[in-house]
């Protein structure tokens, strides 16, 4: 080949590694734009998604979190910056969650749409959607998690509220954990205490009170086994008792109605004859029938019968007037501030007369003023409770001290010191 044909074919290979470089060049400007583009679309997706966007980093620390963080949990990202992120968890579930990222990130996986359960900064709870992947250093090791967390439509988050309160019911079931408080229940005429009332205490956590754990138990169809547990501890407890007390127990007539019920009555050594029931129902009973089968065998056998809550609403009052019972008891609601209010005298003074009538005891609940304890006794209320007679008592000795107690403040004598002499 000639020099000149050298020169010729030197220039051409020239010529095409330019336009070699121009296109790649080329390339990799739009490439850059592109990726650009990518990361503005990114963070406007940040600022304007309902939806968390956050990431971590290996030890589960938050590293990056946009607004959605404050919609979702009340904290701004700012917050959560260093946090953290298995202490917005719920307590119960830190653990469980702790260890299985753990497993997740030896394995490089991530998650998809998985249901947690988290704290709003005001304490509430909150159950989210949250998928992530998993962020590769590289060494090619998992180095942190980036995601998205949503609050859960409404039919998935009642879904996870009732499978929470159903695993807390059966964990006390389990374990038995109910324990038994009784409170004094006093003869108004003569200030000789009279009964108690057994009361179901809670010590499982998260703590929430007796009327919630039976509400919660209700919602997942575990009432009737809740219940009967509650009313077994109690039966268990009577013994130590001073024996000349009667015993006020609690059943709603759902559980009233359920064969065990019955059963566990005949089958303990408590005489029916020391027992006062009382029905624990704010709705109306749609029918009447299976329930006064079981009342009625019971109350022949000594069991004497009280509706609660009277002057709390309707369905109290149609209790009393269908299943006439021995003993009715006057909703707080009612007694409370009935020394100042006219209308709550009115009605307490409507349900004593009615009670002659029937030759029930009337029983006013939640005293906790010496004015409301002296307008009782003006009303002819036969008997009280309350925390201004005595509180609800767990203590075994306590309750074995209980016999002969008179109360010192009675009708309409001087007032003194509440309490027992």
């Amino acid at each position: 080949m000639t020099g000149i044909a050298w020169t010729i074919a030197a220039l051409c290979v020239v010529g095409v590694l330019l336009v070699i470089a121009t296109w790649v060049a080329f390339g990799a400007a739009a490439s850059g734009r592109d990726v650009l583009r990518l990361q503005q679309s990114l963070a406007s997706l940040a600022e304007t998604t309902h939806d968390w966007m956050w990431s971590t980093d290996e030890h589960g620390r938050l590293t990056s979190s946009n607004a959605g963080s404050h919609s979702l949990l009340g904290y701004v990202p700012e917050d959560l910056i260093g946090v953290e992120a298995y202490d917005l968890l719920d307590p119960a579930s830190r653990t469980a969650w702790r260890a299985r990222v753990g497993e997740l990130s030896r394995r490089g996986r991530g998650w998809s749409d998985v249901t947690l359960h988290m704290r709003h900064r005001d304490g509430t709870a909150v159950d989210i959607e949250c998928s992530a992947t998993p962020i590769v250093g590289r060494d090619g090791r998992v180095i942190g998690f980036e995601g998205t967390a949503r609050s859960l439509p409404a039919d998935r988050a009642l879904e996870a509220s009732r499978a929470r309160q159903r695993d807390r019911i059966e964990r006390v079931l389990a374990d038995q954990s109910i324990r038994i408080a009784f409170q004094p229940i006093v003869s108004l005429s003569t200030g000789a205490m009279v009964g108690v009332e057994a009361l179901a205490r809670f010590d499982a956590e998260p703590y929430q009170p007796p009327d919630v754990w039976m509400r919660d138990a209700a919602d997942v169809g575990l009432s009737v086994s809740l219940e009967l547990q509650a009313l077994r501890a109690a039966l268990d407890n009577i013994a130590i008792l001073p024996a000349g007390l009667y015993v006020s127990i609690n059943a709603s007539p759902r559980t009233i109605a359920d064969p065990a019920f019955l059963e566990l009555l005949l089958s303990h050594e408590t005489p029916l004859d020391r027992l006062v029931l009382e029905i624990t129902e704010h709705e109306l009973v749609p029918d009447y029938q299976p329930l006064t089968n079981t009342l009625g065998y019971a109350r022949s056998l000594g069991l004497r019968l009280a509706v609660d809550d009277a002057g709390s609403g309707y369905a109290s009052f149609r209790h009393i007037l269908t299943l006439r019972p021995d003993y009715i008891k006057l909703d707080r609601d009612l007694t409370a501030g009935i020394d100042t209010d006219a209308a709550r005298r009115a009605l307490a003074s409507a349900v004593v007369m009615f009670a002659l009538e029937l030759d029930a005891v009337v029983t006013a609940e939640g005293v906790e003023t010496a004015g409301e304890l002296d307008t009782l006794c003006s009303l002819s209320v036969d008997a009280a409770q309350g925390y201004y007679l005595a509180r609800p008592s767990t203590d075994a000795l306590e309750w074995a001290q209980w016999s002969g107690r008179r109360l010192r403040v009675v009708g309409r004598e001087p007032r003194a010191a509440s309490g027992f002499a």
